[in-house]
C-alpha cells in the first residue's frame, strides 16, 4: 500500500490465517507465518513484493512461527516446536541449514535480533508459566536469563542502533 493507504493489495491471496510479517533490510521481501498448506501446523513463508512469488521455508510437521530477519538479511530466527515445545531456531534466507540454539525442554519464542546480528533474546516460558527474556549469542552459546522475576516478561526488541556524526551533530 501507499503510504496514505491507498492502493493496498493482498500479498499471499491465502484463504488462511498470515501472520507476524517481518519485512528484509532490503525492503524486496516480507518474511510471515502462515497454515496455508495444513491448518494443523504453520510454516514459515517469504513473498518477493515486486513478483509476489512465495517460498515456504520450512516444510516440515512442526508449528513454526515468530520469524524475524537477520540485520544483514542473511538468516532468519524463528520458533519451531519440537516435541510439543518451542525451540529458537536460525536457517539461511533460503532455508537451508536449519539448526536449533535452544535444545530446551521449555516453551521459547518471539526471538528478536541484536542490530548487530551477535544476539538473538526471545521468550522463554517455564513449567510454572512464567515468561523471561533470554539473550544467547548467535550461535546459540552464552544464555544469560535477563529478566529472572515473576512478572510476565514477553516480546523482547532491540532498540536501533543510532550512528551519531559528531562533527555534524546528526
Amino acid at each position: 500500500m501507499d503510504d496514505d493507504g491507498a492502493n493496498q493489495r493482498n500479498l499471499s491471496n491465502s484463504p488462511s490465517s498470515d501472520t507476524g510479517p517481518s519485512w528484509s533490510a532490503d525492503g524486496k521481501a516480507l518474511l510471515y507465518t502462515s497454515s496455508k498448506e495444513d491448518w494443523s501446523k504453520s510454516d514459515i513463508y517469504t513473498i518477493n513484493i515486486e513478483t509476489s512469488e512465495q517460498l515456504n521455508l520450512t516444510q516440515n510437521a512442526n508449528r513454526n512461527r515468530s520469524a524475524r530477519w537477520s540485520p544483514d538479511g542473511k538468516q532468519i530466527a524463528y520458533s519451531s516446536e519440537v516435541n510439543d515445545k518451542g525451540d529458537i531456531f536460525v536457517m539461511n534466507f533460503d532455508g537451508t541449514a536449519k539448526t536449533n540454539l535452544t535444545h530446551s525442554p521449555e516453551e521459547e519464542t518471539n526471538p528478536s535480533w541484536s542490530p548487530d546480528g551477535t544476539m538473538i533474546v526471545f521468550e522463554f516460558i517455564d513449567n510454572d508459566s512464567n515468561n523471561e527474556i533470554i539473550r544467547i549469542n548467535a550461535d546459540g552459546s552464552n544464555r544469560v536469563n535477563l529478566t529472572r522475576n515473576p512478572a510476565w516478561d514477553v516480546y523482547p526488541a532491540w532498540n536501533p542502533v543510532r550512528l551519531v556524526d559528531k562533527d555534524n551533530d546528526r
